[in-house]
């Protein structure tokens, strides 16, 4: 419950300056997944783009019930922020479009992802998972990630390593996100060369979401546009 006050206190701020939330498909499916997920979701698809580089809590009260109703709590949250917004207003005709080979798999199962951009540049793809963000590609293997405008580009590569459906909590039906990012220039993800290959396994380093924030905060609007895709995937009998 405070979780939650506090990410809508952030949001709130965002919106203090002019930075405004939509609410997409995605971002309902990705409630199942865990607050951080669907927090930052609602950032990457602000209208106006910003970040929350400071922030401190000035009240956060204890749940208090609310009078005439049963299982309702109110709590209070207020929060200075220091915020910084993105700058330039994105390249409506750059468009970038992701896609996997289905939308439900069981557990073990590849996993095919087709990204297309309207626009040549250089391609980042992001993989969140169990509330942790990687970086899949580029990788130790495939290191060049150019882009042609209106080419498409298949991930993971056939035959060199497998991108595999996991579901490593037990859970009926698990939630996974793919994030496609394209820059007009080369922008590398810090450490993405950490990323190795073993026995055929791609071995990702885990980020955190703010270093994933900040990086794609600090790319002019103009310059990149990005696409994601939620899957399910369904534990194995």
């Amino acid at each position: 419950m405070r979780a939650e006050a506090v990410a809508k206190a952030r949001v709130d701020a965002l919106g203090k300056v002019g930075v405004v939330i939509e609410n997409s498909a995605v971002l309902i499916q990705a409630e199942n997944a865990g607050k951080v997920i669907d927090f930052f979701s609602q950032l990457s698809s602000s209208k106006m783009r910003g970040i929350i580089l400071e922030e401190r809590n000035k009240i956060i009260s204890d749940p208090k019930p609310i009078a005439g109703a049963k299982s309702l709590y109110q709590l209070t949250a207020e929060l200075e922020a220091l915020i910084d917004v993105q700058q330039g207003e994105p390249d409506r005709e750059f468009e970038v479009k992701l896609e996997t080979d289905r939308d439900t798999y069981i557990e073990e199962q590849p996993i095919y992802l087709n990204v297309l951009s309207t626009h040549n540049g250089y391609l980042t793809i992001f993989h969140i998972h169990n509330d942790s963000l990687s970086v899949i590609f580029p990788n130790a293997i495939s290191k060049e990630n150019a882009i042609t405008k209106n080419v498409p580009v298949k991930f993971p590569p056939t035959n060199v390593y497998d991108l595999i459906a996991e579901n490593e909590r037990g859970e009926d039906v698990a939630l996974q996100q793919f994030i496609a990012v394209v820059t007009k220039e080369k922008i590398p993800f810090p450490n993405f060369e950490e990323i190795k290959i073993q026995n055929k396994e791609l071995l990702v380093k885990q980020e955190s979401f703010s270093t994933w924030a900040m990086w794609l905060h600090k790319i002019p609007a103009p310059q990149y546009a990005s696409d994601r895709k939620a899957v399910k995937v369904v534990r194995k009998k």
